[in-house]
């Protein structure tokens, strides 16, 4: 019979989340390269600022996971770097998707899940890569727990009015990206206006690739509040056990 120490031990194992292997996520799945190609997420060189908000459908991600990082890919012949003295971006959970659900709004308020969390924050530089591939790589100040479960993936990058944007070549950096109807992925961009509240709607957004730890799922409130109601009635059980085993002998 299990004792009420080993019980509590089993409840306090359950309750952290289990540790496991990197995941590495496409968005899209395998996809197609030179369907379209811009300076979204980001912006030209200038001052003006820009904002992005980007959507990946929960059905790309196997695994509720913390989201480390992420890389866009380069656009083949346009293998250039760039300097952005300062981006912000946010990801959070959203139930807006792509146009074969409910689209993302024009508003970019409204598209902010409430577990939004501010995983980088300061100057961003891309080197020029050698060859076309997920060269452009932002490692997380602040992981993401993402539980694809609970919802779509929002991305959300502001370059707020002011902030440089330079490169050593003419041409900064170019991202490749997908755009194909019903493909999972769907962005509101203002490209030229950091201050901008809303953005025009785009079929099209930057390929990216997550990488996470994969996690445990937490159980719900509901879930914790019967698994301690069957310890409590397992520990009186114990407790009742032992109780009649002491009686017996008396």
């Amino acid at each position: 019979m299990l004792s009420i120490r080993t019980l509590t031990l089993a409840a306090s194992l359950m309750a952290s989340p289990v540790m496991a292997a990197d995941v590495v996520t496409v968005t899209p799945a395998n996809p197609p390269s030179g369907q379209a190609q811009g300076p979204a997420p980001f912006t030209y060189r200038g001052t003006a600022g820009s904002r992005t908000q980007q959507v990946y459908a929960s059905s790309f991600f196997t695994t509720a996971q913390n989201i480390t990082s992420l890389a866009f890919r380069s656009t083949p012949g346009f293998l250039n770097g760039a300097n952005y003295a300062n981006v912000g971006i946010t990801l959070s959970t959203t139930n807006f998707g792509d146009e074969t659900g409910t689209p993302l709004s024009s508003v970019f308020a409204d598209n902010i899940g409430a577990d939004a969390v501010s995983v980088y924050q300061g100057a961003l530089s891309f080197a020029a890569p050698a060859t076309g591939g997920f060269d452009y790589v932002v490692s997380f100040m602040t992981p993401f727990l993402y539980d694809p479960t609970k919802g779509n993936l929002l991305l959300d990058v502001l370059l707020p009015n002011g902030t440089v944007v330079d490169g050593s070549s003419f041409f900064l950096a170019s991202y490749d990206t997908a755009n194909a109807f019903d493909d999972g992925v769907y962005s509101v961009n203002s490209v030229f206006d950091g201050s901008a509240t809303s953005g025009f709607a785009n079929t099209a957004a930057a390929i990216t690739q997550f990488t996470g730890t994969s996690v445990a799922a937490v159980p719900e409130p509901a879930t914790w509040s019967m698994m301690l109601v069957g310890f409590g009635m397992m520990g009186a059980a114990v407790r009742y056990r032992r109780r009649s085993t002491k009686t017996a002998y008396a």
